[in-house]
């Protein structure tokens, strides 16, 4: 009996503090009062805890449960009300104007089945009015646990809309001047807080800008660079006389223009809404001239300036250029190759495409020393826009070749050619190059290098021939053969950022006065297995007392660490960083970078572009202060936009120098190639058009009519290679359509077609 009465009273007092404690709010005219958040405030702010245990029972909305009252006085036209319990408290949500009128604005909401948040959205509040809130628990049992009734409850208020930009009419146009011969002079703008002026020409953007700029040709060329999906309209007029409608991100071209008349067009989001990255910049430019050197036989000649004297840079583009009758025997697929010439001041040359820009960057070049029609073995083949070649004859007339790697046609790439001349035999004073080799020597120990990027492809005289392989970031060793047969084993093959590895071979090299390597004449076997694997190569045949060299590079170029036993090495490239590489994952963009040594290293800042010329930090790694072993780092960008992101390091000392790592690049996205374009047109009851991938993916193919409406829509999925797509219109009316096909990185392609009965 003892217990019970004491048990009894545990709960009484127990009930009676809980509702002293929480009697302030048990009815409405006791409601608690919540202050509204600052505009744009987060719930956090402004939120305020509660209770229901010792709350008075109420019968509401068909429910009878236990419920607390809470006032606030608009700040503003609309709020949200927000609550927030565990998994348990399964939240309602009534509003009145007073607890005399309980005028619901809205009435039992319970809209999270199952408890977490509720939240209510209030518009056409009157600003200093009072409301009344009422939460209640579902659940109609009173004797819920206490952690069960417990939330927290706010008043926040919307951010105010951004204002709208000053060209959000037509009658605010910007104004743009038309450049010459394809230079462009960027003018910045944005879509936030933009409105539809009138109804998207493609798409269902409702977010528009407008331009205008006085024609100075009878042809113009409109460029826009975009952090999202942005459309492109051309009018004579402001809102009237379309001359032209855009999807695709690529340089547009409108003529018939009247040379000192105004035109206008706009820029809007391809989507309704606001994209999350709302800028970007246009220009206005005169058409390039025709292209001149689309063959071989009519190369634009460059003058190269002796040695010391520079280069003179050579504006040039792609624009155009169709497939020329020379064979290709490089990379990439050349049909829009341009052609240039120059006459050898020097034994060896540097060149470089500069201020590369338009609808890719990815250009390929090839030297050759033949003639037109006959132009043999190519003297360079490079992918990277830079490449040094040594052995030429002064005075002898060469040709290079400079085409986009994609096999899509219509590329607008424009670059600035700059051919250098060099020292005699194209080297710098490393270890990079067949004439400056590393100084091996055989005994106890070991020494370690890479196939890091900081090697460049370097293969004179007849390198490509003497060895295996193809070569890429290659660097050379010399040894003085002590006996007939040495062996290069390699202990350590590490690191690798494309699983090919390392591949090698002992050279006998001829030189010529001035150093240059003019011959080579295999003395092993080449190594190069395609994995980084462990292996040797085994010279013989050797005389005591002369001089070879081993070379080593990676197996399409891959970049290795690895580790020769039984041998030391002085003359090695002092490099830090020994590799920097860049993959796509599903997470995002990962970065990885050794370094052999560091000196005072503070840290590394991660760079990133979508230009090579604007960079901004996206990251910090701290260094490893000072270390004499190899540090591997690694780092994730997980906001990966656009098509293709370029990166580099930014090193920092203690003492605040710093240096940049070289530039790094991935792709990002999935390489659908669009072979065909689309047939039948006019089509009467199919379309269908040819696709290439080399992924297994899917695609989304969309139609829509004049006015941006989607009549279609559908998903296909691809298998890896060359495929057909065919699309059923029986259904549509006669007309002008538009099909969008988006593969799953965004990358979009659009047709217009004509449907006849």
């Amino acid at each position: 009996m003892k217990n019970i009465i004491i048990t009894f009273l545990v709960c009484f007092f127990s009930l009676f503090w809980q509702e002293s404690t929480f009697g302030q709010n048990v009815n409405c005219a006791s409601a608690a009062t919540i202050t509204p958040g600052a505009a744009g405030a987060t719930c956090a702010a402004s939120s305020v805890g509660g209770s229901l245990i010792g709350f008075a029972t109420t019968t509401a909305c068909t429910r009878t449960s236990r419920a607390g009252f809470y006032t606030f006085s608009a700040t503003a036209t609309t709020h949200t009300v927000s609550v927030t319990g565990n998994t348990n408290f399964d939240a309602m949500l009534s509003i009145g104007t007073s607890c005399a009128s309980p005028t619901d604005l809205i009435s039992c909401q319970d809209g999270s089945v199952g408890g977490g948040t509720e939240a209510a959205t209030l518009t056409g509040l009157t600003i200093g009015g009072t409301y009344i809130v009422t939460v209640r628990n579902f659940s109609t049992n009173t004797n819920n646990n206490v952690s069960n009734q417990n939330f927290t409850i706010c008043v926040t208020t919307p951010a105010p809309a951004p204002p709208a930009p000053a060209n959000d009419t037509c009658a605010g146009a910007v104004s743009v001047t038309q450049t010459a011969n394809g230079t462009c002079t960027n003018t910045a703008g944005t879509v936030l807080g933009a409105t539809q002026t009138i109804v998207a020409c493609t798409g269902s953007g409702t977010t528009d800008v407008w331009y205008s700029f006085v024609a100075t040709a009878t042809s113009a060329v409109v460029r826009r660079t975009a952090g999202f999906d942005s459309a492109l309209e051309i009018m004579t007029g402001c809102g009237t006389g379309s001359l032209l409608c855009a999807d695709p991100e690529t340089d547009q071209t409108v003529t018939g223009l009247t040379i000192g008349v105004t035109y206008y067009y706009r820029i809007y989001y391809w989507s309704s809404g606001t994209p999350a990255t709302p800028t970007f910049t246009t220009c206005v430019m005169q058409p390039l001239p025709p292209i001149t050197n689309d063959e071989c036989t009519s190369a634009v000649n460059v003058i190269v300036p002796a040695l010391g004297g520079g280069c003179n840079s050579t504006s040039a583009s792609i624009i155009g250029a169709t497939a020329s009758a020379q064979a290709n025997t490089c990379v990439g697929t050349a049909n829009d190759d341009v052609w240039f010439s120059f006459t050898a001041t020097s034994n060896s040359i540097s060149l470089a495409l500069n201020n590369v820009g338009g609808s890719t960057t990815d250009l390929v070049h090839s030297i050759y020393a033949g003639t037109c029609g006959a132009l043999g073995a190519t003297l360079v083949c490079s992918d990277p826009n830079t490449s040094s070649v040594s052995g030429l004859t002064i005075g002898n007339l060469y040709f290079v070749r400079v085409y986009s790697y994609t096999a899509t046609v219509g590329q607008t790439t424009t670059f600035n050619l700059c051919i250098t001349a060099a020292g005699p035999c194209g080297n710098a004073a490393n270890n990079d190059f067949c004439s400056n080799p590393a100084i091996l020597t055989i005994g106890t120990g070991n020494f370690d290098s890479s196939t890091s990027s900081t090697y460049s492809a370097d293969a004179p005289a007849n390198t490509s021939t003497a060895f295996c392989g193809s070569i890429e970031n290659n660097s050379w060793y010399q040894f003085t053969a002590t006996q007939t047969t040495h062996d290069f084993n390699f202990t350590i093959v590490s690191g690798c950022t494309s699983a090919f590895g390392i591949q090698a071979q002992v050279f006998e090299i001829t030189r010529d006065a001035n150093g240059c390597c003019t011959n080579l004449t295999s003395m092993s076997n080449c190594f190069n297995p395609g994995t980084p694997i462990l292996g040797a190569v085994n010279a013989v045949g050797l005389t005591i007392g002369a001089q070879y060299v081993i070379m080593i590079d990676g197996w399409g170029g891959d970049q290795c660490n690895f580790r020769v036993a039984g041998w030391t090495a002085v003359g090695v490239l002092p490099v830090d960083l020994l590799s920097f590489n860049a993959k796509a994952m599903p997470d995002g963009n990962k970065l990885t970078w050794e370094t052999i040594a560091e000196r005072n290293n503070k840290q590394f800042e991660i760079q990133k572009s979508a230009d090579i010329t604007n960079w901004e930090t996206i990251g910090t790694v701290l260094g490893a202060g000072t270390s004499d072993v190899i540090k591997t780092y690694s780092f994730i960008d997980d906001n990966v936009k656009g098509i293709i992101n370029y990166y580099r390091l930014k090193q920092i000392d203690k003492t605040g120098e710093f240096k940049y790592s070289q530039i790094v690049s991935i792709k990002n996205m999935i390489e659908t190639v669009f072979i065909s374009p689309l047939r039948p047109n006019p089509a009467t009851s199919f379309i269908e058009f040819d696709i290439n991938t080399k992924n297994i993916e899917t695609i989304n193919i969309q139609i829509v009519d004049m006015l941006g409406k989607t009549l279609l829509s559908q998903i296909k999925q691809l298998t890896n290679g060359f495929q057909t797509a065919n699309i059923n219109i029986e259904n549509l009316n006669n007309g002008f359509y538009t099909i969008i096909i988006t593969n799953n990185k965004d990358v979009k392609k659009t047709f217009k077609f004509v449907k006849l009965d």
